[in-house]
């Protein structure tokens, strides 16, 4: 079964493919993709991830640069670490990286700007609190996930994939819609996107769901991997496409409870 995680559906992580990666003799002195080394490359680009969304937080909250600059400069930074990785795997070593920096820095700015936001409506404290829990509750869903596909709880079968992708992409072509409706002054469908209507607070719950789901796609493309005895660079490709979805994950829980909160 293949993942809908753009990331996985590289030809990179095929058994077919793995040839271009060299012969026998090559892959052998590389060595095998292993669990225990993916894990430690997720490690290391959440690491990087975090410490670069506190770097951004602290330098737009102190004036050293403009929120807008962070997250346009993450949003392209990472957008094309994110396709060098899925159209050169062998670029994931440097770029995998890179999109972890990028990205960070993107989910601080974001984070702050929601937290200032929020507080400004419900008093200082507020914000803070709030991406406290969508942190919190990331790692949670990640555990929960991971010990539900641990104990075989929790599959996903290749038509429910298909449908998660669908969901996934037209999620993404409505607010792609939604953009470029805001450059001509139609800004209601933005405004929907962040509004505490039920339906949007639904929206939210929905996303949140199927970026969990996700998940449980990641671990088992990395469990095939590992088994099926890939080369030990497809560990990058494995922590990198993981890191996608717990960025995502954030990012859907952060916007969720903005909502929720926002209705106080």
């Amino acid at each position: 079964m293949r993942s809908s995680n753009p990331v996985f559906q590289s030809n990179a992580f095929r058994t077919a493919s793995w040839d271009q990666l060299g012969g026998p003799v090559e892959r052998a002195a590389q060595g095998v993709m292993t669990l225990q080394g993916t894990i430690n490359k997720t490690a290391l680009l959440l690491a990087l991830a975090i410490g670069s969304a506190a770097g951004a937080w602290w330098a737009v909250a102190n004036g050293h640069v403009a929120a807008n600059v962070v997250t346009l400069g993450g949003m392209v930074v990472g957008l094309i670490a994110s396709l060098a990785v899925m159209f050169a795997p062998r670029t994931a070593p440097v770029a995998a990286p890179v999109y972890g920096i990028a990205q960070g820095a993107l989910m601080g700015a974001l984070s702050l700007i929601l937290s200032s936001t929020l507080e400004a409506k419900l008093g200082k404290g507020a914000g803070g609190a709030m991406v406290v829990q969508a942190v919190a509750l990331t790692f949670g869903v990640f555990a929960a996930m991971l010990l539900a596909y641990t104990l075989r709880v929790v599959r996903v079968g290749p038509v429910a994939a298909k449908v998660l992708f669908a969901i996934l992409l037209g999620s993404m072509l409505f607010g792609l819609v939604a953009v470029v409706a805001s450059l001509f002054g139609a800004s209601g469908m933005i405004s929907f996107l962040w509004s505490s209507s039920p339906l949007s607070i639904g929206l939210s719950v929905v996303m949140v769901v199927v970026a969990s789901l996700f998940l449980v796609m990641d671990f088992q493309q990395i469990e095939d991997g590992v088994r099926s005895g890939a080369p030990k660079e497809m560990e990058w490709l494995g922590a990198f496409g993981l890191m996608v979805t717990l960025l995502w994950l954030y990012f859907e829980i952060l916007r969720l409870l903005f909502k929720l909160k926002n209705r106080d």
